[in-house]
């Protein structure tokens, strides 16, 4: 309907649309992980659990089989993009296109009289590149609603099951999938409008795609009804996180990444916003009633309130000093000239991506819904009823989870004031074989004798030049502390964790470990091609590593290794919320930025991550843990 209203066209331009695409992406992921995750997982184990059968032994079971229909979820997303890709090779480029083209196709039909033509061809030669231009946005827009449609049966198929299992569940998903379903329609109607003059015509095109999704919803009920067995909806269930997760991770967060063309605080604050669209409708939810397989009793699978017994401080301390000193991993790098060659802005996007898939499954799979299950515990009382209960143990749960969102943005807000060009010099250094093959041109002449050698490229030479040498080692000591400063919140996290469960410590320890090795890099590289001293780069690496530990001193000195649920409940809310911001603020977005072109590689590490993330949950289900 965009197209009945030149303000709203005017409107619909990438930015805003980029925020639309990361709200929607907020929702679906937010709902995804946090609730239809864990309600497969609970499924699977009621459905398996036999009287001989031990809980350990049901709940591995349990964690295995929702992880196999996770995957077929993402796989048969992928398996329609290949379908998609043979019917309309260009099709997926067409709708960017279709997007980022909007304000300069409204300013073509502006110019003229009617706003239903182009601008009025000159010659013959003109003309007949207008008509073919006009043929080639009509099959931009029908391609477009082809490819929509498709991939909209699957969202259909997710919203009915989800409806019919859980109320909350399928509303939920239903924002996450109409947010994004609105740039898709601008994406199939504004092309055709500007092509044929006709309205109708592009919103016929919409309905037409449209229709897929409730076209999925009929295809669920033929296939299952109106109900089925836990073991049945527990495969649904996995199906369906895994279709939203990969539609979110492989398709929205990275148009919307390229829309806001640079401005990726626009998308983080899209992503949160999204998460409290849908924390907001999960919290009335909650006071409005109790649901006894999700929530409370659900997703405690394999992490219950006395989980707080698994404390074990001094493993708590060597997880927090590992995940820092992964940083210090990161910077023996320079030690190696093939190494160095290999840490390419893209290996990098890998271990980064990686590393935010670790860390956001964790986060939304164990750590909010073990804040929502320890506050639950720790406001109970007679006075108050379970739909009381439930939805204040989701309030505060959010509140503390806002909480860590908060802390990240502060201490970010430090950190530029100290070292303003630090982020963005950080991600510079990551590009190391070009300043590598500099330096070694540089040694090459010194020995020569004449001090100059030939380069292709000047540009590369000047990197390593006495004048820049300063500026890069100033650059490696302010990465440095900045790194430091943000690490402090994830050794907090990390032995949070770690005292209250070990596989949640384990867990978070390898995340952030992974993003530390990267971190290292950018330290110790500028530092040792500014001096040529490799220990002065580890000696940097080291200081910014310790406040990973520090912090883990900082929250045993404030909790010890014993807290009563509520505080429990606030920690994990917090630490979730610290995770989550961290992956979507900084790591998502320096991810794809060092991918290029290749996001492919970006959401194959996301998926990677969650992978290695879950098959640890699996083992620590059957091991009891």
């Amino acid at each position: 309907m965009v197209i009945f209203s030149k303000r709203l066209v005017y409107l619909a331009n990438p930015i805003s649309l980029a925020v639309a695409l990361s709200m929607s992406s907020g929702v679906m992921m937010f709902i995804s992980l946090v609730e239809i995750f864990g309600e497969s997982v609970h499924l699977f184990t009621e459905g398996v659990k036999t009287e001989g059968m031990s809980d350990e032994t049901a709940d591995g079971h349990g964690w295995l089989l929702a992880t196999a229909c996770f995957g077929a979820g993402i796989a048969l997303i992928y398996f329609i993009d290949f379908i998609v890709h043979k019917i309309s090779p260009e099709v997926e480029a067409t709708e960017i296109e279709n997007l980022e083209n909007l304000e300069a196709l409204r300013d073509s039909m502006t110019r003229e009289k009617s706003p239903a033509h182009f601008v009025e061809a000159q010659t013959p030669k003109e003309k007949v590149l207008v008509e073919e231009t006009k043929g080639q946005l009509i099959r931009m827009g029908v391609l477009s609603a082809i490819a929509i449609g498709i991939h909209n049966i699957p969202e259909g198929i997710a919203t009915y099951v989800g409806a019919m299992r859980n109320t909350k569940v399928g509303f939920s998903l239903a924002i996450g999938i109409a947010l994004h379903n609105i740039p898709e329609g601008i994406a199939v109607a504004a092309p055709i409008y500007f092509a044929t003059g006709s309205r109708k015509r592009g919103i016929m095109w919409c309905v037409i795609s449209a229709l897929a999704e409730p076209l999925g919803a009929v295809l669920a009920w033929a296939a299952i009804g109106d109900g089925m067995d836990p073991i049945s909806e527990g495969i649904l269930f996995g199906l369906v996180c895994g279709i939203m997760v990969c539609i979110c991770i492989k398709e929205l967060y990275p148009t919307a990444y390229k829309f806001a063309k640079g401005r990726t605080h626009l998308v983080a604050a899209g992503s949160f916003i999204g998460m409290f669209i849908m924390v907001t409708s999960l919290i009335l939810f909650g006071y409005a009633v109790v649901n006894h397989t999700a929530g409370l009793n659900g997703m405690s699978v394999g992490m219950s309130v006395a989980s707080g017994s698994d404390n074990n401080v001094a493993l708590a301390f060597l997880l927090t000093t590992a995940a820092g000193f992964a940083t210090v991993v990161g910077g023996f790098i320079v030690f190696s000239k093939r190494l160095l060659s290999a840490a390419n802005p893209l290996s990098l996007a890998v271990a980064l991506s990686v590393s935010a898939g670790v860390m956001l499954f964790i986060s939304l799979v164990e750590l909010f819904n073990n804040a929502v299950t320890n506050f639950a515990e720790g406001i109970k009382d007679n006075k108050k009823t379970p739909e009381m209960i439930n939805g204040c143990a989701w309030l505060y749960a959010t509140l503390f989870f806002s909480g860590g969102i908060v802390l990240i943005y502060v201490i970010d807000v430090i950190v530029h004031k100290l070292t303003p060009a630090a982020e963005q010099h950080e991600i510079e250094h990551l590009n190391l074989p070009q300043v590598l093959a500099a330096e070694e041109r540089k040694k090459l002449a010194e020995k020569q004798g004449d001090g100059k050698v030939e380069s292709a490229n000047e540009q590369e030479d000047e990197v390593v030049n006495d004048g820049t040498r300063a500026h890069l080692k100033r650059m490696g000591i302010l990465s440095a502390i900045a790194i430091g400063i943000h690490n402090i919140p994830e050794g907090i996290a990390t032995y949070v964790g770690s005292t209250q469960n070990s596989k949640v410590g384990f867990s978070l320890a390898v995340g952030i470990g992974l993003h530390n090795i990267p971190e290292g890099i950018a330290v110790a590289a500028p530092i040792y091609f500014a001096t040529g001293s490799r220990w002065r780069g580890i000696f940097w690496c080291v200081v910014s590593a310790m406040a990973e530990p520090f912090g883990g001193v900082l929250a045993w000195l404030a909790i010890g290794d014993g807290v009563n649920p509520v505080v429990q409940g606030a920690l994990f809310g917090v630490v979730c919320g610290i995770m989550v911001c961290i992956s979507v603020k900084e790591l998502l977005p320096t991810a794809i930025k060092l991918a290029g072109p290749n996001t492919a590689v970006v959401t194959l590490g996301v998926f990677l991550g969650m992978f290695i993330m879950v098959t640890s949950m699996v083992l620590f289900a059957f091991a009891g843990t």
